[in-house]
């Protein structure tokens, strides 16, 4: 997995390297941010700072899910915990107990 990673990682670099060196002598971009106004900022500087941000937006959404799927193993975890805890409780109870606590009419059928 770690080589699959290596591999998308150059990919990627190379890929924004050659958007950089093709895109250097173009004109400059303008970005209206909140307010604030960018002028002549490179295409490559635009292209490479909005992946960066689709980055962490899906980074962020990633962990917001990872911390609810924790939360609820934890949960099913302590279920578990509980209903195992009452599955010892019932093999060790005594059998007699357990059959005279039924109704006369469920022993004659």
């Amino acid at each position: 997995m770690w080589l699959l990673r290596t591999i998308l990682f150059v990919l990627l670099l190379a890929f924004f390297v050659t958007l950089a060196v093709q895109n250097n002598g173009t004109p400059g971009v303008n970005v209206q941010l909140f307010g604030w106004t960018f002028t002549g900022l490179p295409l490559w500087v635009v292209i490479f700072a909005s992946a960066l941000a689709g980055f962490v937006v899906g980074m962020a959404v990633a962990a917001i899910r990872e911390i609810r799927l924790r939360f609820d193993t934890g949960k099913l975890r302590r279920e578990r915990d509980e209903l195992q805890k009452e599955i010892v409780r019932l093999r060790a109870a005594p059998l007699e107990d357990a059959i005279s606590a039924r109704p006369t009419e469920d022993l004659m059928r």
